[in-house]
């Protein structure tokens, strides 16, 4: 089906996708709170740094699946932890229902800018990316995103959210990772529209 992508990159975006849902849900719902976020990315964290010297079965299995070969040769797991801290801060930066916001964002665009990426020959400004996957991320992450925000400020929010994560954005020559770069500007920016 997504001949253009492999299938670890596939079901990679599809966990992305689902876990952004549950995690998202869980907070909103309160089975997961402030402090449960963060013991999550504590044990995420210190389950791929175990990682880094013991391949935990079960784990080891899946991450052959789903991990990037570069990751997989530098630091196994990575995505996951910023994925976690990209909930984490949105979770204690936002009000609750701009965090849950933020994390469905987070969720559907970078594994729909992917996905419909993949298939998309307009360049964006960014070569590796174009506009069919950025413009299809946002759409989609406007969707989720008006089930928490009125539907104007989640087409606002989510809009630049996806233009943000379509550029490689760096802080004194560090890459930030667009995990925490997405749900960072999405929240930033419904908390200004509020203002408004």
């Amino acid at each position: 089906m997504f001949s253009r992508i492999d299938d670890g990159e596939v079901v990679r975006k599809l966990m992305h996708i689902g876990l952004g849902i549950i995690l998202g849900l869980l907070f909103y719902f309160d089975v997961l709170g402030k402090i449960s976020l963060l013991i999550l990315f504590g044990f995420v964290t210190l389950m791929f740094f175990v990682y880094l010297f013991y391949k935990i079965p079960g784990l080891h299995q899946l991450m052959l699946i789903v991990e990037r070969s570069r990751d997989m040769k530098r630091f196994p797991g990575i995505g996951a932890i910023y994925f976690v801290l990209g909930f984490v801060l949105s979770a204690w930066l936002f009000p609750k229902n701009i965090a849950v916001a933020s994390m469905l964002v987070l969720g559907f665009g970078d594994a729909v800018t992917v996905l419909v990426g993949a298939y998309g020959k307009i360049a964006y400004f960014n070569p590796l990316k174009n506009w069919e996957g950025i413009l299809a991320a946002a759409f989609a992450s406007a969707v989720a995103a008006s089930f928490f925000v009125p539907i104007g400020m989640a087409i606002i929010a989510a809009t630049v959210s996806m233009l943000v994560e379509g550029f490689d954005v760096a802080v004194f020559g560090f890459k930030l990772n667009d995990n925490v770069t997405v749900p960072v500007v999405c929240g930033t920016v419904l908390v200004l529209l509020q203002l408004i």
